[in-house]
């Protein structure tokens, strides 16, 4: 019973001593490389649009978001088609599964 545990202790007196191992949490989050490309990078998308084309792609989703609302539709889905170098987004209510 020689290994005995002090009781009332500062913190300064249980941590005298200890050195805490430098991780990922402690790395100076200004020194990493700014992202590749001349025009600055959105963080909160998906990384690939720029701000000023994430603006506006937030800018007409809530437009039509409002039209539809407008027009009493509240739920709805998005289909996605590719043409070459355009994305079509087409708002398609959702439809209302039959109770019989």
């Amino acid at each position: 019973m020689a290994n005995k545990i002090k009781r009332n202790r500062s913190d300064a007196e249980m941590l005298k001593g200890f050195v805490e191992e430098e991780t990922f949490e402690h790395a100076d989050r200004s020194a990493a490389a700014p992202p590749r490309g001349g025009k600055k990078q959105s963080q909160g998308g998906a990384g690939y649009l720029t701000e000023e084309a994430e603006a506006k792609l937030e800018r007409a989703l809530l437009e039509l978001k409002v039209r539809m609302f407008r027009e009493g539709i509240l739920d709805y889905d998005f289909n996605v088609a590719g043409e070459g170098n355009r994305v079509i987004l087409t708002a398609v209510p959702k439809k209302k599964k039959s109770s019989q």
